[in-house]
């Protein structure tokens, strides 16, 4: 007799938030970021908005928000919301939208204060089996930040 698998828990439903945020440590990710470090936000090759707070997506997924690389957007979660820049990653899967850890303000800015891991958009979701914080647990929303 056939099962259907249970939907992993989430927050957030799929037709308010569409997109499965996905946190990650980026590849400039030590000792809890490099936001810290002026001299190394300086370099030149770091590339468009390479060191400010910012959420990568498949370009498929860019073109049917009608969004470019660089534009800002709202992020949205049940947790809370980020003004972010919105980026263009091949490796990033169509429906989801990745999030390095460890960009943004240094040192915090009053917009920070209260705010959990993950920019603050994070909700405290933990895996039964483990008993740790499930981090694909968030469901998001963007929003075309209006000039």
């Amino acid at each position: 007799r056939y099962r259907k698998k249970p939907r992993p828990k989430q927050a957030g439903e799929p037709e308010q938030y569409p997109f499965l945020l996905l946190p990650h440590r980026g590849i400039g990710y030590a000792e809890g970021g490099v936001r810290h470090l002026p001299w190394l936000c300086e370099l030149p090759g770091a590339g468009m908005h390479a060191w400010e707070e910012s959420v990568e997506l498949h370009a498929d997924d860019l073109r049917r928000l009608d969004l470019r690389e660089g534009d800002r957007v709202w992020v949205e979660s049940p947790a809370g919301r980020r003004r972010m820049h919105v980026r263009t990653n091949a490796g990033t899967r169509l429906g989801t939208v990745g999030l390095a850890l460890g960009h943004g303000p240094w040192p915090p800015t009053r917009e920070d204060a209260g705010t959990a891991g993950g920019h603050g958009l994070l909700t405290a979701i933990s895996d039964p089996l483990a008993g740790v914080l499930a981090l694909q647990a968030t469901r998001v929303r963007l929003r075309k930040e209006e000039a």
